[in-house]
C-alpha cells in the first residue's frame, strides 16, 4: 500500500467515524464539574479542554455569585448556557450571568412561563443578542470532540408540567457517562426506561432536589450512579431530599454528595479517576 492510499483510506475512516459520532478519545481528557451551591435551586458548570457549559444558574440572588467565581478563575466566555426549565430556582440567576460572560449559544426546551424571572432572561438574551437554540429529545449539544452531549428529553411539549419537560443531558466522554436530570419525575425516568436507553451512568444530578416526584427505585437501579448530586437550601420549606430518593440511592451504593451539607461540590473525572471535592 503506498502511502498516498494509506492517507485516503485513513481519512475515509475518521470521517466515518465522524460521521457515526464515535471520535478517538484521548484518555487524559479530564472534565470538571461544578455544582454551585445556590440554595433551593440548580446550577452546574461542564468544563473540558477549556470550553465551558453552564446548566442552570439557580435563583435570582445566585447570578452575582456564579458570577464572581467565574471571574475570579478568569472565565469570561461560555460556549454554551442550557437552561433546563424556566423555573426561577433554574433561570433567576442566568440574566445576571448573561450580562457579564460572553455566550456562544443559548439553549432551553422552547416552553414558556408568565413570570418576571422568565420575561428578563427573554430580555437579557434579545438585548445581547445571544444565539438562541431550542432542543428536544434526540437532539445533540456541540461542545468539544472529547465528549458528546445527547438531549434525552424532552420528548414534546404537550404536557403542562414544566419539570417533566426538563431538558435531560447525558454527556459521555469516553468510559464514562454523567447524567443531569433537571426537575424531570418519575414519568419522565419510566419512559427512558421503557425506551430501551442505556442510563448506567458514573455521576447522578439527581432530579428535583431529591423530591420523591423524581428518582423512582427502578430509574436509581438502572442508573447505579457511583455519584449522586442533590442540590437543594438546608431547611427548605418542601422537605427536601425526601425519604424515598435517599433510600434508593443508598441501596445502589452511591456516594450522596448535598449543596445544603457540603456547600459547592466539584467533581473531576478521567478515564482512570472520579474525585470529589467540597467547600
Amino acid at each position: 500500500m503506498t502511502r498516498t492510499h494509506y492517507l485516503i483510506i485513513s481519512g475515509i475512516i475518521f470521517t466515518l467515524l465522524l460521521s457515526s459520532g464515535c471520535v478517538a478519545h484521548d484518555e487524559n481528557t479530564q472534565l470538571n464539574f461544578t455544582f454551585f451551591d445556590v440554595g433551593q435551586g440548580d446550577a452546574c458548570l461542564l468544563q473540558v479542554d477549556g470550553k465551558t457549559m453552564l446548566v442552570d444558574a439557580g435563583p435570582y440572588e445566585a447570578g452575582p455569585e456564579i458570577t464572581t467565581w467565574l471571574n475570579e478563575r478568569n472565565i469570561s466566555y461560555l460556549d454554551v448556557v442550557v437552561a433546563t426549565h424556566p423555573h426561577s430556582d433554574h433561570i433567576g440567576g442566568m440574566p445576571a450571568v448573561l450580562r457579564q460572560e460572553k455566550t456562544g449559544v443559548f439553549i432551553d426546551s422552547g416552553d414558556t412561563h408568565t413570570t418576571p424571572s422568565y420575561e428578563q432572561l427573554l430580555k437579557t438574551i434579545e438585548r445581547y443578542q445571544i444565539p438562541y437554540r431550542v432542543v428536544h429529545e434526540g437532539d445533540t449539544i456541540d461542545l468539544d470532540p472529547s465528549v458528546r452531549i445527547d438531549v434525552l428529553n424532552p420528548e414534546n411539549l404537550d404536557s403542562d408540567d414544566l419539570n417533566d419537560n426538563s431538558i435531560v443531558l447525558e454527556i459521555t466522554s469516553g468510559n464514562r457517562r454523567f447524567l443531569l436530570m433537571g426537575d424531570a419525575g418519575i414519568s419522565v425516568e419510566e419512559r427512558l426506561i421503557q425506551e430501551g436507553i442505556d442510563l448506567k451512568a458514573d455521576l447522578l444530578k439527581v432530579g428535583h432536589h431529591g423530591s420523591r416526584h423524581s428518582s423512582g427505585r427502578r430509574f436509581i437501579e438502572a442508573v447505579s450512579p457511583e455519584i449522586a448530586i442533590i442540590s437543594l437550601a438546608a431547611d427548605n420549606d418542601y422537605g427536601y431530599p425526601q425519604k424515598d430518593p435517599i433510600r434508593y440511592l443508598t441501596e445502589a451504593g452511591s456516594r450522596i454528595y448535598r449543596t445544603d451539607q457540603v456547600g459547592t461540590i466539584t467533581v473531576t473525572a478521567d478515564q482512570k479517576n472520579l474525585t470529589v471535592s467540597t467547600e
